[in-house]
């Protein structure tokens, strides 16, 4: 049997042996680690080099709950630490060897990857007693100490198992200890009692490794001692008026519950309530959801503390005892000195303002409100919001809480805001002006556009304009260089070719009286060469007058238009007419030469392109005016409906424009057209 033992005994220091060969392959070169001071003495980057740690240590606490992290904390001579990773199942006051490496954890320096070996029992380390102050370091993480405080609750969270949160006011701050206990059980007579608690101080701390408050982690009704118990009937105790909190005592249980009564001005979600006094208001802050409603008078049961601007009451308990009057909830008429004054913080109050701006957030509606020279908010919770957005510049009544916001100097008001209990909280008085600023400022932005687009309008009227003036000046003198040119080639062919043809046929007749009496086969053909050249000087003649209307400028319109129509029957063979039955007697011989080119063009077009049998040319007088027609009996004119006509018929316009007249054209049913200038 001995021999056994000792081969078990070897077996089991050979294979921790291995173990620890195992565990520490490549840090032969660290130093070992024998206490829990040299750890948590490393920086962060020394303990990432794993140094390896060999010691004995007491488990001061340990917990492997389902569905949450193992907790692990142990406490040698030195101190206390973390240790992480997994282990065998453990009891507080165990005495154990512990193996493992240095892990710069969250917070502080931590043991990781342990090997634990369970020695046997010893008593847990001398717990110091530490204030809010020495905790709130830091420096205790993970030190097994006692605390002393007044108990603010004491309750068992949803969902978890024998673990009693007791939340405690420990001289200027508060921390929670979670007390692992045998069995659930109500323990709200704790509540304003005075208790020590020893465990495992705790550290909360962010990403950056900073501080943000502590928690003290124990196991046992053992490690709780009740050094002043509550009062037995909490409600039975003396009233205290809601001005009086907070106030200079000497006799006063200071960090204690209070009782206060009042009625119920506001409901915040079941969490906080508004409560008026006979002498005051205050806010009530509930740990406990609370159906209590506006109207409600209630008895409440908290610890007086100090809030933004005046005294609030925390952890409460709220007792409904009646219902009041409606006089007694009625808001205070105020206007914004009063509401500034602070007099009527966390009180239901009533002032006028004017909506300056209004706007919605996932749980909100909030007014910007001014009042006479003051800006303030006024807040809606969602679940009640407006069913309209008021319109800016609406004056409005508002009731509400009204509550204080000091400025850099502690307890000197600088705004305050409204809490709105329903939109029923809210009266339009007066409906915004029309005349806005916004609309002003849309109106004058509209005026000003309309002026730039009128500007650029006007830029590219004036533009056209200019295009057009420049297009008739052009037209112009293309006119004119196109009557000088008319000129020229008629007094050409007047002077020039007229004259040499009548050379030709002075020529010609004399040839024709010499071969009558020497030649008479010859005879006939020299005289028909004569009556060509007479014809046609006669028709060059004819061209020559179209060109130059001599007529025109000696006997006047009506003169020319009938030796337009003679030459026109001449030349072209065509039966042309002139009617005229009163004198037009024209005194403007600018207007005359204009309408007779517009006939001249007129008939020109009718013989080349109509091939009528009959032109009549018409001048007439009206009660409308003088009314030149040139009618023909030929095809119908193409010209006419064209979408592109010729170059005669934009001159026959501009020629029409230029003296004040209208021209159109008319087809006839039965073949023909007939113009029609109106002057």
């Amino acid at each position: 049997m001995n021999f056994l033992r000792w081969t078990t005994c070897a077996v089991l220091f050979w294979s921790s042996l291995e173990a620890s060969a195992q565990l520490l392959p490549a840090r032969t070169n660290l130093a070992l680690l024998t206490n829990v001071q040299q750890v948590l003495n490393l920086s962060p980057e020394e303990a990432q080099r794993r140094y390896p740690v060999r010691l004995k240590a007491t488990v001061t606490y340990y917990r492997n709950p389902k569905g949450g992290p193992r907790m692990l904390f142990v406490q040698d001579e030195s101190a206390g630490i973390f240790i992480t990773g997994a282990t065998p199942s453990l009891e507080t006051g165990q005495l154990i060897d512990l193996q493992g490496t240095t892990d710069p954890g969250e917070f502080a320096p931590r043991i990781s990857k342990p090997i634990v070996h369970i020695l046997g029992q010893a008593p847990l380390p001398h717990a110091e007693l530490k204030g809010f102050e020495d905790l709130i370091t830091g420096k205790e993480d993970c030190q097994w100490v006692e605390v002393k405080g007044i108990v603010r609750s004491a309750r068992f969270l949803e969902g978890s198992d024998n673990q009693l949160q007791v939340d405690l006011a420990c001289g200027s701050g508060r921390l929670t200890a979670k007390i692992l206990v045998e069995e659930k059980q109500d323990f709200s007579a704790w509540v304003d009692a005075v208790i020590r608690v020893r465990g495992v101080c705790t550290t909360l701390f962010n990403k950056k490794r900073q501080l943000l408050g502590v928690e003290l982690y124990t196991k046992g009704m053992d490690h709780v001692v009740i050094e002043t118990p509550a009062p037995p009937s909490p409600f039975q105790i003396s009233e205290s008026p809601v001005d009086d909190l907070m106030q200079f005592s000497r006799n006063g249980r200071f960090g204690h519950r209070v009782k206060v009564s009042g009625t119920v001005t506001f409901h915040g979600n079941g969490k906080f309530l508004y409560v008026r006094g006979t002498r005051g208001a205050l806010l009530v802050q509930t740990t406990e959801e609370t159906r209590e409603q506006p109207g409600d008078r209630v008895e409440v049961l908290g610890f007086p503390g100090p809030g933004d601007f005046s005294a609030v009451v925390q952890d409460s308990s709220v007792h409904k005892v009646g219902m009041t009057s409606s006089n007694d909830f009625s808001p205070w008429r105020v206007d914004v000195n009063q509401a500034l004054s602070g007099r009527y913080d966390a009180d239901l109050v009533e002032i006028d303002g004017r909506v300056l701006e209004s706007a919605r957030t996932a749980e909100q509606e909030i007014l910007t409100v001014q009042a006479s020279n003051l800006v303030f908010t006024a807040i809606l919770e969602r679940p009640h919001s407006m069913r309209e957005m008021l319109p800016n510049e609406s004056l409005v009544r508002l009731r509400g809480i009204c509550v204080m916001q000091a400025g850099s100097q502690w307890a000197k008001p600088q705004s305050f805001r409204l809490l709105l209990r329903s939109p029923a909280d809210i009266t339009l008085l007066e409906k915004p002006s029309w005349w806005t600023l916004a609309r002003m400022l849309w109106l004058m932005a509209g005026a000003m556009m309309i002026a730039m687009i009128a500007c650029g309008w006007v830029v590219v009227i004036s533009r056209k304009n200019a295009l057009l003036c420049e297009h008739r000046r052009i037209q112009h003198e293309i006119l004119e260089i196109s009557g000088r040119e008319q000129r020229r080639i008629a007094q050409d062919l007047h002077d020039g070719v007229c004259q040499q043809l009548g050379a030709i046929a002075f020529l010609t007749k004399m040839l024709e009286e010499d071969l009558e009496t020497k030649s008479p086969e010859h005879f006939h053909s020299a005289r028909e060469i004569s009556l060509h050249l007479k014809e046609a000087i006669g028709q060059t003649r004819s061209v020559a007058k179209g060109l130059l209307p001599v007529k025109l400028e000696e006997n006047g319109l009506e003169s020319a238009l009938e030796e337009l129509s003679a030459s026109t029957s001449r030349v072209f063979r065509v039966q042309c007419n002139f009617e005229c039955k009163d004198p037009a007697m024209l005194q403007d011989n600018k207007t005359a030469v204009h309408l007779y080119f517009i006939a001249h063009e007129a008939v020109s077009n009718a013989v080349k392109h109509a091939e009528p049998a009959h032109i009549w040319i018409h001048l007439e007088r009206s009660t409308k005016g003088l009314i030149l027609r040139i009618k023909n009996d030929g095809r119908a004119f193409a010209g006419v409906d064209s979408e592109h006509p010729g170059m005669g018929l934009h001159i026959m316009n501009y020629r029409a424009q230029t003296i004040g007249a209208t021209l159109a054209f008319e087809s006839n049913g039965q073949g023909g057209c007939q113009v029609i200038c109106s002057l």
